[in-house]
């Protein structure tokens, strides 16, 4: 029969173990979104890093320290903001593919759900505050390498 500090330490690994599986599928997720236009980048890194300090992975101070991924999370972490561009962009590429979609002829009713979630996104991030542009904070695909 296990102790209660052993079924204790056993649930805490497991769960640790989650973690670091979600930390790395949402990493995965947020490295696909660079390339692919209707995946989001920066929530997938944000629950990354989330998932990472969970579980006390050393995934968490690799990602803040990244070049390329660490100035929008620190940016995120210090002002719960985003840069106006950001904004710009976002609002940019879902009109786009809404009407790439519409182009196509997908479906009136996938249309129109697409439609509502756009839109409750774009009014979720208009309503986060505009970040203060630092050149240090530029997003992570328009970096100079």
């Amino acid at each position: 029969m296990k102790s209660a500090s052993a079924e204790t330490k056993s649930g805490v690994g497991v769960r640790r173990r989650v973690y670091v599986i979600l930390a790395w599928c949402s990493l995965l997720l947020a490295g696909l979104g660079v390339v692919l236009p209707l995946l989001p980048t920066t929530p997938f890194l944000l629950c990354s890093l989330w998932f990472s300090l969970k579980a006390e992975s050393a995934l968490a101070e690799w990602l803040t320290n990244h070049p390329r991924f660490g100035p929008p999370i620190l940016r995120w972490q210090r002002e719960r903001s985003i840069p106006l561009a950001t904004k710009r962009l976002v609002t940019g590429l879902l009109l786009f593919n809404w009407l790439l979609l519409l182009a196509v002829g997908v479906d009136a009713r996938l249309l129109a759900g697409l439609a509502l979630m756009f839109c409750a996104l774009l009014v979720f991030i208009w309503r986060l505050p505009t970040a203060r542009t630092h050149e240090t904070d530029a997003l992570p695909s328009m970096e100079q390498e």
